[in-house]
């Protein structure tokens, strides 16, 4: 069955005989892996630059449900992104994200309002002129909402420990290391306010900034199975540093 459909590009891995093994969280079908063959003409070029992580694409292919590997029969550029691609800041974000909505992603079926959603937050970004450095603790947060793991957090009472296995507040610290101190617990409520249009009103440190982002990662590893340690992360800290 033919298929046309828009696409993010979220991952790329070099497989046997050269050829290249690229993600795509597609509208039509999810996140869908397909498999590009190496090649020295013009157009398989203009492939490889636009299967760049985040990257927004327009795509066409036979969908074969038997194979894990799709082909691509025509590809073009969903959204011309202005910046994302030569601000190196902007660019060392896309590649965590890409990395961290790989692995999100991979067994998300058909849903559009995510896709929307994901399309809307990279075109900020590639606009994004302040509070970038809050930018993939934004996405990260608003996304929960659309995986079905948005965090309730309530005001918690003073001396209340977070456990992120449960999500309940407990007077007892936790014997595992999944947890908010009563300081973080008590500030969460607000940090999850966080939106694109206020994320430059929030000021942190580079402390606070990392431990969000632990915070965040963490209580994505207890919702999705075999999330792994991301490669990209220590890059972002440097960076963003």
């Amino acid at each position: 069955m033919i298929q046309k459909t828009r696409g993010i590009v979220l991952h790329q891995t070099r497989g046997a005989m050269g050829h290249l093994v690229v993600t795509i969280f597609t509208e039509e079908s999810g996140s869908v892996a397909f498999v590009v063959k190496p090649s020295r003409s013009k157009s398989r070029r203009l492939h490889a630059n636009l299967l760049r992580p985040l990257s927004i694409v327009e795509l066409s292919f036979d969908l074969r449900p038997n194979q894990s590997l799709q082909r691509i029969d025509d590809l073009h550029v969903g959204i011309a992104y202005r910046s994302l691609p030569y601000h190196p800041v902007k660019e060392t974000v896309a590649l965590f994200l890409g990395e961290f909505l790989f692995y999100s992603l991979r067994n998300e079926t058909c849903n559009r309002p995510l896709f929307t959603f994901l399309c809307s937050s990279l075109e900020w970004l590639d606009a994004c002129d302040r509070g970038l450095a809050n930018f993939h603790l934004t996405l990260l947060v608003r996304l929960t909402r659309f995986l079905g793991f948005w965090p309730m957090l309530e005001k918690p009472e003073p001396g209340l420990y977070f456990d992120m296995q449960s999500c309940q507040y407990t007077p007892v610290r936790p014997p595992h290391g999944a947890f908010l101190t009563p300081e973080e617990a008590g500030l969460m409520p607000l940090m999850l306010r966080i939106n694109f249009p206020s994320m430059h009103l929030f000021r942190m440190s580079r402390e606070q900034r990392n431990r969000f982002l632990d915070i965040l990662e963490a209580y994505y590893r207890q919702r999705i199975p075999n999330f792994p340690e991301l490669r990209s992360l220590q890059v972002l800290r440097d960076l963003l540093s």
